[in-house]
């Protein structure tokens, strides 16, 4: 059974709403790499950005909203025909669960979520796009650098659809309030 963005992201937004105070929010902002990936083809790479408005629920959890945009777009032949594609924009909500590694002060952490998102593509130059929305999930590491700021690297598959995948590896600064 696929769930529903249009059922997560209000559940989570709900969820959060008792717990957010202003001493528990952070923003954060990523830059990295892009892949789409469909069945049969090369994977097509492009750059894109993220930008993040989180509350901490518990000390091991923290809820995200997420909007994020392409940069570029990558470029291929398929089928000896010349085709590009740019992952557009996109937008989610996220579960970010926490495991301290050790004494080090960096800490492990899972993501869940909702994406829903916009690809923008032309074939022989006739331009088209598809919106697609998917349940989200990754993993990263975040590393403090000081009480406010801390640096995070991250890998999550944003969304896929019938048969094709998007996925972003990505490094950023998150700042705490």
């Amino acid at each position: 059974m696929r769930l529903s963005p249009a059922l997560i992201l209000p559940l989570l937004v709900a969820a959060a709403a008792p717990a957010a105070s202003a001493q528990d929010l952070h923003v954060g902002l990523q830059a990295g790499r892009l892949t789409y990936k469909e069945d049969g083809f090369d994977p097509f790479k492009s750059g894109g950005w993220t930008l993040s408005l989180g509350t901490r629920l518990a000390p091991q959890l923290a809820l995200e909203a997420r909007v994020g945009r392409g940069t570029s777009t990558g470029q291929a032949e398929v089928m000896g025909l010349p085709m590009t594609i740019r992952v557009d924009r996109w937008y989610g909500a996220f579960l970010r669960g926490f495991v301290p590694v050790a004494d080090t002060g960096i800490s492990a952490y899972g993501l869940i979520g909702a994406t829903r998102g916009k690809m923008a593509y032309t074939v022989m130059g006739q331009p088209d796009a598809d919106t697609d929305s998917d349940v989200s999930w990754g993993i990263g590491a975040e590393l403090p650098v000081t009480p406010q700021l801390s640096v995070t690297l991250e890998w999550a598959r944003l969304f896929t659809g019938a048969t094709y995948r998007v996925d972003q590896l990505s490094g950023g600064l998150n700042w705490k309030f």
